[in-house]
């Protein structure tokens, strides 16, 4: 079915939108020179605005139009407007659009190192303790862009308080993100990191996200003593694959690359923590004789050859090999070849 006809009500209460004008202007711009003299006359008209006579559309529509200059690159500066763009994250819980706008707005366009952050960073401390899950997740999201360094410690510690003790997924979830991206950043100030990742991994919601900081932890050999975590991490990975016929009926495919890739990780050049996988891959492959998921088939081909495979695992990575190289669809066929390349 197409869309329902717009009436002409509508229409002209959408073109009485200036941000709507804007963009059919600058739509209709011939030229690159027509562009930034277009952007150099929003800017003005922004600046002549009083913000305090503005409602609260017209107060998340100048803070798009800003964004929108900004993202044009005119090479006029928008500074004035982020005390604006600012003001809205400090707005109650019943306006969460407009909080939520305030917040894109301040981090797609002002660095960490501007002392508006400030301003922000007290809405980001009330919104975390707030009782709207919408409030705190947008307070995360925003976080991982906005942090300032003096005050990193203080957000690492509610963060993790979010981590444990909130009720909601999603909520968890956005902290652990965030957590991740604070540990990207400065290693050392989020020790905590690895514990974080094993008491969670049994969350659905989080799994992907803690797979993915896994990894990380493992490529940059964050953790010393890996040998004494391995043995609880192939416990839990058990657990989440239980009989390890239900590996292939996780719902994200994805999941399944990452943890085939984790494992792989893990016991490349290491052959005591190989044997200790050998088994569980031999397992996983028997049971994938019905599987359509070609991506975690060639990961799976992957992990094996990472992990100092026997000969009974070398001869599963070469039937799967073989079994790329017979389909019909060339995009498999080049995969099989590449694979090939690769290991044989």
């Amino acid at each position: 079915m197409g869309n329902k006809p717009e009436s002409s009500k509508e229409y002209k209460k959408r073109s009485k939108s200036e941000f709507w004008c804007l963009m059919l202007r600058i739509n209709e711009a011939r030229t690159l020179q027509e562009i930034d003299k277009i952007i150099a006359q929003e800017i003005e008209t922004l600046k002549g605005k009083r913000f305090s006579n503005l409602n609260e559309k017209q107060m998340r529509e100048y803070a798009v139009r800003l964004l929108y200059c900004e993202m044009l690159g005119s090479g006029t500066s928008v500074e004035f407007g982020y005390r604006h763009c600012a003001t809205l994250t400090g707005y109650p819980d019943a306006l969460l659009h407009t909080k939520r706008t305030g917040y894109i707005a301040m981090q797609n366009m002002v660095s960490p190192e501007n002392n508006l952050l400030c301003l922000a960073s007290t809405s980001m401390h009330r919104d975390l303790r707030s009782r709207v899950d919408e409030d705190v997740c947008c307070a995360l999201s925003a976080m991982v862009k906005l942090h300032q360094p003096e005050f990193l410690q203080n957000y690492i510690d509610e963060v993790e308080t979010c981590i444990t003790l909130h009720d909601s997924d999603r909520v968890r979830h956005k902290a652990f993100i965030a957590l991740h991206a604070f540990w990207k950043r400065t290693p050392s100030a989020v020790p905590r990191l690895p514990e974080h990742c094993l008491e969670n991994l049994h969350y659905s919601r989080m799994r992907g996200s803690i797979l993915d900081c896994l990894m990380d932890l493992v490529r940059f050999n964050a953790l010393v003593d890996w040998d004494s975590l391995l043995p609880s991490l192939l416990r839990i990975l058990q657990q989440l694959m239980g009989d390890l016929n239900t590996f292939w009926q996780i719902d994200d495919m994805f999941v399944n690359i990452k943890l085939l890739r984790l494992l792989g990780m893990l016991c490349h050049g290491n052959l005591d923590r190989s044997r200790m996988l050998h088994e569980l891959l031999e397992a996983i492959w028997y049971e994938s004789v019905d599987n359509k998921w070609r991506a975690v088939e060639c990961e799976l081909v992957n992990t094996i050859m990472q992990t100092s495979p026997t000969s009974e695992l070398s001869t599963i990575a070469k039937k799967l090999i073989r079994k790329f190289l017979t389909y019909d669809n060339p995009n498999l066929v080049h995969l099989g070849n590449t694979l090939a390349r690769k290991y044989l």
